[in-house]
């Protein structure tokens, strides 16, 4: 690790936003889920993370569409994994961290708000393997979501290292709050869905602000 970032056994890490830009894919779930089941546009609510990315799909769903907000989510699903997936990218330079970090006998892992099948469509896509990750903790696997301490908890239990050895990412105050709640070392990462402004109280121990910069922090290498 980077002498001036955090020392790890263990890193773990949000999905959307942190390790993959998944945003153009979410939007265009919504979009066909929305036209096919009310025949209306989704709401522009891309550039509000709080009211669209925080939320679970069911709780999206729910406040646009009402009754009708089992069949959105349905659709959303079905849209998302059967051909939206493919708009999602990795970060620049983030197959490569986590190969170095993997070749550092860093054990790696993701904690995630988001349903797991479309997690796991996310991982093949962009051609992580989730056997090589110690920990994949998505939104059926705790009642409670981020910024509760409760998803970061259970990934680093599933890690098997100890939470004074571990580093949790993430591009939401969520993330922090619940890293910092653990006991882990937390990251905030400032090119997601979030910004500066939104992160500045949730007070992760370092900051972030291209992918580079948290190859950097992770592994030493050059920003």
């Amino acid at each position: 690790m980077s002498a001036s970032g955090p020392a790890a056994r263990c890193v773990l890490f949000d999905l959307d936003g942190t390790l993959i830009d998944s945003r153009p894919a979410l939007v265009a779930a919504y979009r066909a889920a929305f036209d096919e089941v009310l025949g209306t546009e989704f709401p522009e609510l891309e550039d509000d993370p709080e009211r669209f990315l925080t939320p679970r799909v069911l709780e999206v769903c729910t406040d646009v569409a009402g009754p009708r907000a089992g069949d959105c989510v349905e659709a959303y699903d079905r849209h998302y994994r059967d051909t939206t997936y493919r708009l999602v990218t990795p970060y620049p330079g983030i197959l490569d961290m986590l190969a170095v970090l993997r070749g550092r006998g860093v054990v790696t892992g993701i904690v995630t708000n988001k349903g797991r099948a479309r997690a796991e469509r996310d991982l093949a896509w962009v051609g992580i393997e989730p056997g090589s990750l110690a920990a994949v903790v998505c939104a059926e696997d705790t009642v409670e979501r981020k910024p509760h301490p409760a998803p970061v908890a259970l990934g680093i239990a599933t890690a098997g290292v100890g939470a004074a050895e571990t580093v949790y990412v993430g591009d939401g105050p969520q993330d922090a709050r619940s890293g910092r709640a653990c006991g882990a070392s937390t990251i905030s990462v400032l090119y997601g869905y979030y910004g500066r402004e939104a992160l500045r109280e949730a007070g992760a121990d370092h900051v972030a602000a291209t992918p580079a910069d948290l190859a950097r922090l992770l592994t030493g290498g050059p920003a």
